[in-house]
């Protein structure tokens, strides 16, 4: 099979897309019935990655999110012969001739509009909607993303596949020193991993954060692998827990790992995922978590997380104090989050993914 892939989200400092796109690559890379042609850009690391050195790479010089891309790219994948081409993302191309099947993670834009605005609602609608209908198959990672698809579309259930994502394979319990640790107690922390999107409610979290530190002086500090902004650095100012909170960005990947790996709990407050692709690390290494009880995330956890209500203040408090009281329950939530961790790997997402090429390769158009 001749299978054309998009990795324009794959970049020096990925995202949970581009995470995906790598692992899914690397995997498929190892199947001999697939020849697997890369569309992307200069400057991605893939053009310099040995691993890919014998795949074919077509070089598309546009902005992964410029509407030309989409129709410059469609052109390409009609010229190439190509079994099929699998659009990793939303920004998915202009294709007449091609059979093609579409990733798509969430619907974060349309299920809260007020904070992505009218452009986004515009682009789904007119462009990822229409392209997602004419797609052979639509690859989701959760039963809730599914959930969600299947009402937007009106579509048969059938059409979505779950393919659940995974930790890199280098997320286990790791003990070690970073010069990262010299900026806050290695043994004293709380741990944030994520971006700073509305989604994510970081403002719920530091309010609730604030009224801990309000009665325990000696409680943890918050560690947030993001960059702040100006609001909740504001945030953090009036709540007196700017020495308190520490915002990290681009945090490599063995830091990330020591620092699950250190962290006396995980806490992910969103109040929307797709999935929730740290969560999986967190339970890689072994790392507690205690986490929102709606959305996809209680079907990636189980019962391997203290659940709060992302809503509430007080709930996200009560189960910040609690998670810090209960050594026994951290100790608990460890032990199931590292079983439940190896129910998650990517040759598992790559086979399952490439079946559904097989299927849709061999299908009539």
């Amino acid at each position: 099979m001749r299978i054309g892939i998009d990795t324009a989200f794959y970049s020096h400092n990925p995202t949970g897309i581009g995470r995906y796109i790598y692992e899914l690559c690397y995997e498929l890379n190892n199947y001999s019935d697939i020849d697997l042609v890369l569309f992307l850009d200069e400057n991605s690391p893939l053009n310099t990655d040995p691993y890919f050195k014998d795949n074919e790479k077509v070089i598309i010089n546009y902005s992964k999110l410029d509407l030309r891309r989409l129709y410059v790219l469609g052109k390409k994948i009609d010229r190439l012969n190509l079994d099929l081409f699998h659009a990793t993302a939303y920004n998915i191309p202009f294709i007449n001739k091609t059979k093609y099947i579409v990733s798509l993670y969430d619907l974060i834009h349309l299920k809260f509009p007020d904070e992505y605005g009218l452009t986004h609602r515009l682009y789904y609608r007119y462009i990822v909607k229409k392209a997602c209908e004419k797609s052979e198959k639509i690859i989701t990672i959760s039963e809730s993303s599914k959930k969600d698809l299947i009402e937007w579309l009106n579509c048969d259930k059938n059409k979505i596949e779950i393919t659940y994502l995974s930790a890199n394979k280098n997320f286990v319990p790791n003990i070690g020193f970073s010069d990262i640790f010299s900026i806050f107690d290695i043994d004293n922390f709380i741990l944030y991993v994520g971006n700073n999107r509305p989604n994510k409610n970081l403002k719920r979290l530091l309010v609730a954060y604030s009224k801990i530190n309000e009665n325990l002086d000696d409680f943890p500090k918050l560690i947030l692998t993001c960059k702040p902004n100006k609001e909740l650095t504001e945030l953090t100012k009036s709540l007196f827990i700017k020495d308190k909170v520490i915002f990290i960005p681009n945090v490599s990947e063995d830091n990330l790992i020591l620092l699950y790996s250190y962290a006396i709990y995980f806490i992910f407050p969103s109040y929307y995922e797709g999935f929730g692709l740290p969560l999986v690390e967190a339970m890689s290494t072994g790392c507690p978590i205690t986490t929102s009880d709606i959305s996809s995330i209680p079907e990636v956890t189980k019962e391997c997380a203290l659940y709060f209500d992302p809503y509430n203040i007080n709930d996200i408090s009560l189960a910040l104090e609690k998670m810090y009281l209960d050594n026994n329950l951290r100790n608990y939530l460890s032990e199931k989050g590292l079983l439940r961790s190896k129910e998650f790997s990517w040759s598992k997402t790559a086979y399952q993914t490439y079946l559904i090429y097989k299927e849709v390769v061999k299908s009539e158009k």
